[in-house]
């Protein structure tokens, strides 16, 4: 509890929201209220910005705003909807339950080293990133996901830029679905890339 009251001090963050041995989320205290209801789907309010993670919380589908400029991520979220087109995502997914996550058309926000390693996606569409393609995915990417199956480039992709074992014992994976707009795939110095 410390560490996240020092960290919300440096980040001069306005609240600190902090879940503990919890199964999710409730519209009361269900220790308290056996009546309490459970969400299934979480919105963030548009006036956050930030979201460092949602560690141990079990949620099944969390929807974050424009607003937000960095998303850490969360092992027990199920399914992400990001809306912001360029939100930061971090790596707080990885070995987590993580089965679905949505990106909006257009998007060119980074997303972390190891960000959705070891999650239960099976498919991801690859965002159509125009500029500064090397700093933008990060290393490491899937690697462990043994249920990854399909990787789609979004429409009107030029350039691709696979990074360092992006793929790392990844033995499902089928299919890397490229759009004939594409002109050049440049790949990590890994073999798994």
């Amino acid at each position: 509890d410390t560490g996240v009251a020092l960290r919300a001090i440096e980040m001069d963050a306005d609240c600190i929201l902090l879940a503990k041995a919890i199964d999710g989320v409730y519209d009361s205290d269900p220790k308290i209220n056996p009546d309490a209801k459970k969400y299934d789907t979480i919105t963030i309010p548009s006036t956050i910005t930030r979201i460092e993670k949602f560690k141990n919380v079990k949620v099944k589908k969390i929807v974050v705003p424009e607003t937000v400029e960095y998303f850490g991520g969360g092992n027990q979220l199920e399914q992400v909807q990001i809306k912001g087109k360029n939100t930061k995502i971090g790596s707080a997914f990885a070995y987590g339950s993580l089965n679905k996550i949505t990106l909006p058309k257009g998007y060119q926000g980074t997303i972390e080293k190891n960000a959705f390693s070891g999650t239960q996606l099976t498919t991801f569409r690859w965002p159509a990133y125009k500029k500064g393609l090397k700093n933008k995915m990060g290393s490491y990417l899937f690697s462990d996901c043994k249920k990854l199956k399909k990787i789609t480039f979004e429409a009107g992709t030029k350039q691709v830029y696979i990074p360092e074992s992006c793929f790392e014992r990844c033995s499902k994976i089928k299919k890397l679905v490229f759009p004939k707009s594409l002109k050049k795939v440049i790949y990590g110095w890994h073999e798994y890339a």
